[in-house]
């Protein structure tokens, strides 16, 4: 376990503590700086009308404020305008007003509530022109006692406003500062993180291998990842994972064919044992570096940055040097899995399907069992021994709220689909009298045989939206005044809130980090396994309906489902005749992810997978052809030879080759048997034909796979045939019998051996 100092965020965290420290020094000079207990009407000042000056405030130091303590703003003014404007200072009001309720929080931030702000708090000069597009960064200290409402604990609301020159308001921004001047309660509120650690919607996932796919990967897997961030920032306060097992397993691309599983020599994590307890929470310790940011009163600048975080993984010795940067990505990912608790993980079925939309479609059972039931891709990741922990029994189904029917559906839904609890908006189910939320808050009920554990929407939206981390400091500020106003309900028995992110919320390590520390620093707040929920909780009715935003339509409709299946069966088909662990194989988990919920934030990119696996299925079919070519053959019976051409990458193998002749001249009596083509190749087959009569045929020949599904275009060949009749023989016995009066011929004319030829005559009559 490190501090927060050995985050990649705190060295900007101690120079912001160095420049609120150094101010704090100002402060006890200037007296512009800290006004205490001035009165002003913090609604007077007129507003300067489109000004383009904006306020956003990174942090509040300490995020609680207790008795004596000193604290500290600290935020931003920037000019987005495109003029230039005078800057004069920025203000910190407040109210000794208790803001006790998620109406009153919501009023006062909205800007609904018109309640004044009459305490000024401090104060920072600026006097600055700002060009358009520049900023200056503010800090305003508070020294110890300058705040002492009369409360044991509440909300208060803040204002910071910034001004002109000439007086008027440039910008006001609201926040609130929770104010607990009681000891730690005895009976806190226990709160839990539901955490959903899935895909995003991003078609480069599946890209041609090159920069595009890499990229897309470390996205999701990389030190920088979302993925990363929430197990770093929140596994050491009990956060509970949801986690798609496709995180360990890149998918394939979908747009090579010849694409086949790198071998990566990995060693399978082991699971280590870890020594948290739920009870334990990890105490506040000074950054390294940073200053002794505390006043003569004992009053404490500390940040809950300086709360310890996980330690990053380190990639195990003895794994090769050659990994490419997302094989090891994927390799930290796993260790840092295992070093969690087993209640802090729960598994989604492989891919993360939108079990909601299946059961809106009735889409078919077969193919909801295929899609539930899907392993991961084979790999040399290993992850069994990964998934064989934790529990696979938990769903988020995306409805907008969830009715007793849907319920019954999504149990009976697949027999690959095991729902012992159900991830679900709190304000979808009532109790026994019928009300929404007990003065606790319901959290954990139970209808028939499972367990739904209702989360907060309002605390899960304030999650969800949260900014990048120089600018998450009101949000945060916000979520804690909920908490405590959720406390104020019923502080002997406050029950406990269920916080779920959205799937598709973007947060950096500093932002998760800071969630978990400041309700780790909140008195009335202990950070809790949800785990322990699924099993409690009273019987409840179900409503069908909710307060929370209604998510995204899915992008799957019946048509498309049909269009998936279709491919799905061709591939099947295909596998026969291709090399297996090849990219056929390797597809298929990519149909599945189009079922995936990840899709309806990207309805628009769902088609593109889909479209390259149809692409790539039809090139295969295609690339595989018979030469067209006219034959003559010019007997009874015999061998004719064809050409087939292979313009694949990979080898296609058990290939039938099926030939039909257009007229009863040609009669085939021997089919070839089983074809192998290398890639990028040509074959030479023969069959076995037998001529009825002369003339012309058209053979048309048509290649298969096993299943019988046509590879490549049938191809005509013509042959042209002439048979041998006995006519044959004739003409070869009459040759024969020619050639033999020949030879019989000159050999009569040839002289006999040893004859001696008659003396000629001399010109005058006389012999020589």
């Amino acid at each position: 376990m490190t501090s927060w100092a050995g985050c990649p965020r705190s060295a900007s965290r101690r120079r912001h503590l160095l420049g609120i420290f150094l101010a704090f020094l100002v402060s006890v000079s200037s007296p512009l700086s800290v006004l205490p207990a001035l009165a002003v009407d913090g609604g007077a000042l007129p507003a300067q009308d489109s000004s383009g000056v904006e306020l956003t405030l990174n942090q509040v130091v300490p995020t609680v404020l207790r008795p004596g303590q000193s604290w500290a703003v600290q935020g931003r003014v920037e000019n987005a305008s495109d003029v230039t404007v005078q800057v004069d200072d920025v203000r910190l009001l407040t109210a000794y007003r208790a803001l006790d309720t998620d109406a009153a929080l919501d009023g006062w931030i909205s800007g609904d509530d018109a309640g004044e702000t009459t305490e000024v708090a401090g104060s920072a000069d600026l006097r600055r022109t700002l060009s358009p597009g520049q900023g200056r960064d503010f800090y305003i200290v508070v020294s110890g006692g300058a705040i002492q409402p009369p409360f044991t604990f509440a909300s208060l609301p803040l204002r910071l406003e910034v001004r002109a020159t000439d007086g008027s308001r440039l910008d006001e921004l609201r926040t609130v500062l929770p104010w607990f001047a009681d000891t730690p309660a005895d009976d806190p509120l226990a709160v839990s993180w539901v955490v959903p650690l899935t895909l995003p919607p991003d078609p480069d996932l599946t890209a041609e291998t090159g920069t595009e796919r890499t990229r897309a990967w470390l996205d999701v897997v990389g030190q920088a990842s979302t993925t990363r961030a929430w197990l770093t920032g929140l596994s050491a306060y009990d956060a509970t994972f949801l986690v798609d097992p496709s995180l360990l397993v890149p998918l394939a691309p979908a747009a090579d064919v010849s694409t086949a599983p790198e071998p990566i020599p990995l060693p399978t994590p082991t699971p280590q044992d870890t020594t948290a307890t739920d009870s334990e929470v990890p105490e506040p310790s000074a950054s390294p570096g940073a200053p002794d940011a505390t006043d003569g009163a004992g009053g404490d600048l500390s940040t809950s940055s300086a709360l310890p975080v996980p330690d990053e993984p380190a990639t195990p010795p003895d794994v090769p040097d050659d990994l490419t940067q997302v094989q090891e990505a994927e390799l930290e990912l796993q260790e840092q899995l295992t070093q969690l608790q087993a209640d802090q993980l729960w598994w989604l079925p492989v891919a993360d399907p939108d079990v909601a939309a299946m059961v809106d479609l009735g889409i078919d059972r077969d193919v909801v069992d295929s899609v539930l039931g899907a392993p991961l891709p084979p790999s040399v990741l290993d992850a069994d021994r990964l998934l064989a922990s934790g529990r696979h029994d938990v769903t988020w189904p995306l409805w907008p709220g969830l009715s007793e029917e849907q319920l019954g559906d999504l149990t009976g839904l697949s027999a690959s689909l095991d729902v012992s609890g159900t991830v679900v908006a709190r304000s979808t189910f009532t109790d026994a009298e019928g009300r929404n939320a007990q003065p606790h808050g319901l959290t954990a009920t139970t209808t028939g045989e499972v367990t739904l554990l209702g989360y907060d929407e309002t605390m899960s939206a304030l999650v969800s939206d949260l900014p990048r981390a120089d600018r998450d400091g009101g949000q945060i500020q916000l979520l804690l005044a909920h908490t405590l106003a959720r406390y104020q309900r019923s502080p002997a028995d406050p029950g406990a809130v269920v916080l779920a992110p959205r799937r598709d919320v973007e947060v950096d390590l500093e932002t998760a980090a800071d969630l978990g520390a400041a309700l780790a620093l909140a008195p009335w707040v202990t950070q809790v396994s949800a785990d322990p929920l699924l099993g409690t909780g009273d019987s409840v009715s179900l409503t069908g309906t909710s307060t929370s935003t209604s998510p995204p339509r899915s992008p799957l409709t019946s048509a498309r489902v049909d269009r998936i299946e279709s491919v799905r069966s061709t591939l099947a088909q295909l596998a026969a005749v291709v090399p297996r662990g090849g990219a056929v194989e390797q597809w298929e988990p990519i149909l599945n992810s189009l079922y995936s919920a990840r899709w309806r934030e990207n309805p628009d990119g769902w088609s593109v997978p889909l479209t390259e696996l149809e692409s790539q299925v039809a090139s295969i079919i295609d690339g595989v052809s018979i030469n067209p070519t006219t034959v003559n053959f010019l007997a009874e019976e015999g061998l004719i030879q064809i050409t087939i051409v292979n313009d694949l990458p990979i080898t296609v193998q058990d290939l039938s080759l099926d030939l039909v002749p257009g007229n009863g001249r040609l009669r085939i009596i021997e089919e070839p048997g089983p074809i192998t083509i290398g890639p990028q190749s040509r074959a030479t087959v023969q069959f076995r034909a037998r001529a009825v009569a002369a003339g012309e045929v058209p053979v048309r020949a048509t290649l298969s796979a096993p299943s019988g599904l046509q590879i490549g275009e049938m191809q005509e060949v013509g042959v042209q045939v002439r048979p041998t009749g006995i006519w044959i023989y004739w003409v070869l016995g009459g040759v024969a019998g020619a050639i033999l009066i020949l030879g019989l011929t000159r050999a009569i004319r040839r002289p006999a051996p040893g004859a001696t030829a008659a003396p000629s005559s001399s010109a005058d009559g006389t012999g020589s």
